[in-house]
């Protein structure tokens, strides 16, 4: 590289150059060689800066993650790291995807329609049918998932849900919580009249049409 810096001045204080003395001149040049080699190493840096940060861009590894429910403060972990930096440190620029009521949200991670996906309980069930599915981190100990009724309804057990109207996960092999509940209670799915819900399903509930849901 040259030496010469184009488009490039150094200022310096009158008082601090005169040329009729030889000391003064020394220390003059030696200052004009201080400055250049600080404007250098500047310059340098910049470079490498501008550098380092463009390839850790160029490197950010295109991530998606399938949730199981629409966007909601459920999620707000995932939020959180993304608005603070937590994914992009580690190279990774994280997109969230939230649920496809038309779809298995499970079989879009395993067609590769997404890298990673949240589940509950029912990923075991994927398992013991032979799915290529793996468990990466259990955040919930119990699940959180519950039945909402009227208070009006009389409906406080899965007993009382009989021909009624229940709208729950039934896109793909169902809540297991839930669906391990009414197997043990009622003995058959078949004895409820389960409703594909969607995005209307929660006020379809609240104008009666619907006598239970799931939460």
């Amino acid at each position: 590289m040259s030496g010469r810096l184009p488009h490039t001045s150094l200022i310096i204080p009158e008082k601090e150059f005169k040329p009729s003395s030889p000391s003064n001149f020394a220390q003059f040049s030696a200052l004009i060689t201080s400055s250049l080699i600080r404007f250098s190493f500047l310059q340098v840096f910049s470079v490498l800066l501008l550098f380092c940060t463009s390839q850790i861009q160029a490197a950010q590894e295109q991530v998606s993650i399938q949730l199981k429910w629409q966007h909601g403060f459920q999620f707000a972990g995932y939020y959180a790291a993304i608005e603070q930096g937590y994914y992009s440190d580690l190279g990774l620029d994280v997109t969230l995807k939230q649920i496809d009521f038309t779809k298995d949200n499970v079989e879009q991670v395993i067609a590769g329609e997404s890298e990673y996906g949240v589940s509950d309980s029912t990923l075991v069930i994927y398992h013991l049918k032979g799915k290529s599915v793996v468990l990466l981190n259990q955040f919930f100990q119990h699940s959180p998932l519950v039945f909402l009724s009227h208070r009006e309804s009389g409906i406080v057990s899965p007993y009382e849900m009989e021909g009624k109207s229940v709208a729950f996960n039934n896109n793909n092999l169902g809540d297991a919580a839930l669906n391990t509940l009414l197997v043990n209670t009622l003995g058959d799915l078949t004895k409820i009249n389960q409703i594909e819900y969607d995005n209307s399903y929660f006020q379809q509930f609240i104008d009666g049409k619907i006598d239970v849901i799931f939460a």
